[in-house]
């Protein structure tokens, strides 16, 4: 076009033409605006050009925090996950626990609540009722007991729905010991992720 703004302006090199060209699309995406004297030397219009990145990206990081504080106040089980972590820390830090051990249990809520959020099973189970509770469990582990365990293949399914009353998840960390000989049994472990190694009574490896 002829009144365009690339044909008015002296480009006498290409740089400063790609460096008119690259101020103005900056200025235009950021709806910054340069007033009625906008940078003459190729100096000012670079210095102009990374003032106008910089607002930019401290406006989004602003507003990014302002927006995530808020869905984190109205996101009850974020809320939960924080009150949980702050008060086994503050426990710990008044106890005066071995730091590799805390920092065992800051992995198990990293394990257990990957998204961090928590929810309290038992207090969301204890508010249904008990047919809403066999529904919600069988919905939840039927089909993982009737695919995944080899010795429940064949049962029917009223077993199965008794069995799913029964059945708690729980995390473990690298370190923890499910079970030390001596112990009395009073679960049933089934694995669904990760491994479990098996040690003699002097700590030799024997399989996993």
């Amino acid at each position: 076009p002829v009144n365009n703004w690339t044909t008015w302006m002296d480009f006498s090199t290409d740089f400063w033409g790609y460096t008119q060209a690259l101020f103005r699309s900056t200025s235009l995406m950021l709806n910054v605006g340069y007033g009625y004297h906008p940078p003459v030397t190729t100096t000012d219009t670079w210095l102009a050009i990374v003032s106008m990145l910089f607002g930019g990206f401290v406006n989004a990081c602003l507003l990014g925090c302002v927006c995530g504080y808020f869905s984190l106040s109205k996101d009850g089980s974020m809320q939960v996950y924080n009150q949980m972590t702050d008060m086994v820390t503050e426990w710990m830090r008044n106890k005066q626990i071995d730091p590799l051990l805390a920092n065992r249990a800051k992995s198990y809520f990293l394990h257990h609540y990957p998204r961090h959020k928590a929810f309290r099973d038992e207090e969301v189970m204890s508010m249904l009722s008990a047919a809403l509770q066999a529904d919600v469990k069988s919905e939840l582990y039927m089909n993982f007991l009737w695919e995944e365990v080899d010795a429940l293949k064949g049962a029917k399914e009223p077993v199965l729905r008794s069995l799913c009353l029964y059945v708690e998840e729980c995390y473990h960390v690298p370190g923890d010991i499910v079970m030390a000989k001596g112990d009395i049994a009073q679960r049933m472990y089934i694995i669904t992720s990760g491994e479990l190694a098996l040690y003699n009574a002097h700590g030799k490896w024997l399989t996993c």
